[in-house]
């Protein structure tokens, strides 16, 4: 029988790709990775890693542990083997180089980061060996403070009258320091204002306070010898860096932060009263700074409406999706916007929302 010159190419090529595919399967058997271990040798390693994560744990249960402790004098590589958040760690130390002193196991929880998880966990742990007497001097293994059974008023209570109430150094000092600047107390509740004032030390002193007229505050602040400053701190609200914002009654580290970044947001502040609307600043803390704040408009960065791409106008905080698109829209169609007034011809958008952009937006 005779192939045809076509057929026998076509054997050719098959013989061809037979040949290659078992050469690939003999390469395949030749080079197939084995593993370097048996399953009983690689049980023996994972056993003795498993042992060695053990040991890893304990040695750090041995670094930090629970044990009997003073807040007021224990030492700060003491401390560091002390089984505590770090960041409790941190404000202890703060508290203390502040000021502050502990007086019973009580006041260590108002320490900031305690919660009653951690509390309940090292109350039997703590030892307050040194508390503060009414004159300031220091005595052993009190464990109550008699209160006066008269009435004070915190505007203008002398130092030795707060702390006779209870009240520590800490807190005492706070509270002339808001008087200092200006700070008047009108309600009982106004004291929870002071920072390192808590529920704690509110409550025992509650029924003993007792308001006179602001008159006679300032006059005896006056007989104190302490200066009545009635020009105090102004803070330029679209400059000031968060070491200059720290300076404003109330606000901290966390407060200071969150005005930076909204403001950068906004572009600058051109009302005092926007500070309300940075994440948790409330009526109370506003009142604080109120006074102590001042906004120069010019500051403020515009965003050109006429250049501005979507993603320029919605990462603003006044802008919404809706928004942004229908001025882009209207852009598109009408082309560019000559005037702010001109936005109100845009019927998906509000007047109110037109006012509130209308600092930051420019035309040109």
């Amino acid at each position: 029988m005779a192939y045809s010159r076509g057929d026998r190419i076509g054997i050719i090529i098959l013989a061809i790709i037979v040949v290659i595919l078992i050469g690939v399967k003999v390469l395949y058997n030749q080079f197939e990775p084995r593993s370097l271990y048996t399953r009983e040798q690689l049980a023996e390693i994972l056993e003795e890693w498993d042992k060695s994560l053990q040991n890893e744990q304990k040695i750090a249960t041995q670094e930090h542990q629970l044990f009997e402790f003073d807040p007021n004098k224990i030492a700060g590589s003491k401390l560091d083997s002390l089984a505590l958040p770090e960041n409790v760690k941190r404000n202890l130390i703060k508290y203390r180089d502040a000021g502050g002193h502990f007086n019973s196991r009580h006041d260590f929880r108002k320490l900031y980061g305690i919660n009653d998880s951690i509390f309940n966990q090292i109350s039997p742990y703590l030892v307050i060996s040194d508390v503060q007497d009414h004159s300031g001097r220091r005595k052993a293994n009190v464990t109550q403070t008699e209160l006066p059974t008269g009435k004070f008023d915190p505007n203008f209570a002398k130092k030795e009258v707060l702390k006779s109430y209870g009240l520590n150094n800490f807190q005492v000092s706070n509270i002339v320091a808001y008087r200092n600047k200006g700070g008047t107390f009108k309600q009982n509740t106004d004291l929870l204002k002071i920072y390192g004032m808590d529920s704690l030390a509110y409550n025992k002193i509650e029924r003993y306070i007792k308001f006179e007229n602001t008159e006679k505050a300032d006059s005896a602040v006056a007989k104190e010898n302490i200066p009545v400053v009635k020009e105090y701190l102004k803070v330029e609200l679209n400059k000031a860096d968060t070491t200059q914002l720290k300076k404003l009654n109330g606000i901290g580290s966390v407060y200071a932060a969150r005005i930076i970044k909204y403001r950068e947001l906004l572009g600058g502040f051109y009302s005092k009263q926007q500070l309300l609307e940075v994440y948790g600043f409330s009526e109370e803390t506003y009142r604080n700074v109120e006074g102590q704040i001042v906004i120069d408009t010019l500051l403020i960065k515009k965003i050109r409406i006429n250049f501005a791409e979507y993603r320029d106008l919605i990462r603003h905080p006044y802008f919404n999706k809706s928004q942004t698109t229908a001025i882009l829209n209207a852009k598109d169609k009408d082309g560019p916007i000559k005037e702010i007034a001109d936005l109100k011809h845009i019927q998906t958008l509000e007047p109110e929302f037109i006012d509130k952009i209308r600092p930051y937006i420019t035309c040109r």
